[in-house]
This record gives structure tokens, sequence and C-alpha cells, in this order.
């Protein structure tokens, strides 16, 4: 299950994305050196949206959550779309944008 959001800093509010990872890491969430942090079994992807397909902003950073369990058998990730899930998710949405001091503006599910 991944839904995409998009998270819009308050005007002249950005924060450069060494600032956004330093806040994360804060949060607990573990870098895994790409613009994945890793909380439990919830990846958050964040990066900055070029292409205009999330963001509507220059500055709105876009993530996306993505809630798998990683089977060392088959190497793969399995997902699952379960109320508690999603509900864990959002709340992870709603800290980072707290903690970004930033709001939530999109989300594609």
């Amino acid at each position: 299950m991944c839904e995409y959001f998009a998270i819009r800093a308050d005007e002249g509010g950005a924060l450069p994305l060494a600032e956004v990872g330093a806040r994360l890491a804060g949060l607990g969430l573990e870098h895994d050196r790409t613009a994945t942090w890793l909380t439990g079994d919830m990846m958050l992807n964040a990066e900055v949206d070029g292409s205009g397909r999330f963001a509507t902003a220059p500055d709105d950073l876009v993530v996306s959550l993505d809630v798998t369990v990683w089977c060392p058998h088959s190497h793969r990730t399995s997902q699952w779309p379960d109320e508690a899930t999603t509900q864990a998710q959002h709340r992870l949405l709603d800290t980072v944008a707290r903690t970004l001091e930033w709001t939530v503006v999109d989300h594609d599910g």
C-alpha cells in the first residue's frame, strides 16, 4: 500500500532537504542513504516533486508512505492495506508534517 502526499511549507518556510532529513532522523526514523526513512514496518520516501504530478508549488515536498513487510525467503515485500495500518500511516504523516512545520495539502490514495 502506497499513498502520496504533498506537504507545503508556510510562506517563506521551505526547508533544505538536509534539514528535512535531520528533523526526520530526530523523530527516530532510520535513513537508508537514499531518500527513504524507515520506522518499524513503515517506509517513508520524501523528495521534491519536479514533475508536478503531486506537488503544486515549487517548495512542496512529496512524501510517499509505504507499509511493507520484508520476507527474507522470497526477497520480496508483502503489503497489507488494513485499517490499523492506514491509521498508523496517517499518524506518521501528521507527525512528519508537524515536525517540519508544514501543512498537508494533497494526497492520492
